[in-house]
């Protein structure tokens, strides 16, 4: 009688560790290995010279840009100032322009009593005969009349005076504009009452030429006022 051998008297069999089917499974492994060395080997220059360039930008964005954002922003400063000047003086220019068009515009009479206002050279004598005709037109003495010529009134603000208080300053200009001088006239009256000596000052306001009262000393008991003038000229 034969006896077969059940499944269980089988000898057990281990299948191999690292046969042919895990060989098959690394071989993918070791392709895409070395596919990643070939790559890496022939372009590593190209991989050095990208990354470089990488660095590079990165630098530019971080430290020259900044610096260029302030240099655009200057320059942009700077040409806006130099618009506005341009502007200001393209103003004044034309200012000129149309004030040179005005004078045109003005007649010969008046342009003469404007010179008569303003005139050129101090002209003292012609001063004094004017002052003489004042008072001779209001009946009133004229005693004396002295002359000074002024070059700036600051300078002789910073005389210390002690005798006497300073005297008022004239009330056209605070300060004399370039290429005005001004002369300081003393002019002392006799025999005048206060209605005559109004009669004055107001003769001396409505002069052609510019006078400028800075001072009026009145004494009615000996009926005598000294009177302190400014006139103006071009030098």
């Amino acid at each position: 009688m034969e006896t077969k051998d059940k499944p269980f008297n089988r000898p057990f069999r281990q299948s191999p560790i690292g046969g042919a089917d895990g060989e098959k499974e690394n071989q993918p492994d070791d392709l895409l290995k070395g596919k990643i060395n070939g790559f890496l080997i022939s372009y590593f220059s190209y991989l050095v010279w990208g990354l470089a360039i990488i660095i590079f930008v990165v630098g530019l964005l971080l430290f020259v840009y900044p610096n260029y954002r302030q240099l655009d922003q200057a320059n942009r400063a700077a040409k806006e100032n130099l618009l506005a000047e341009n502007d200001k003086k393209a103003d004044y220019l034309n200012s000129i322009i149309n004030l040179k068009k005005s004078f045109k515009l003005v007649k010969a009479e008046e342009v003469k009593k404007i010179i008569a206002m303003l005139p050129s050279g101090s002209d003292a004598s012609g001063i004094i005969s004017e002052i003489e005709r004042i008072a001779l037109r209001n009946g009133a003495i004229l005693k004396s009349v002295k002359v000074n010529a002024e070059a700036d009134r600051s300078a002789a603000r910073q005389k210390v005076e002690t005798e006497e208080k300073a005297e008022p300053p004239a009330g056209i200009f605070e300060k004399l504009p370039a290429g005005v001088n001004r002369l300081k006239i003393e002019v002392s009256f006799g025999s005048i009452n206060y209605p005559v000596l109004k009669n004055i000052i107001k003769t001396f306001e409505n002069n052609l030429r510019l006078f400028d009262i800075s001072k009026i000393d009145y004494d009615a008991t000996d009926n005598k006022a000294v009177l302190i003038v400014y006139s103006y000229y071009l030098k």
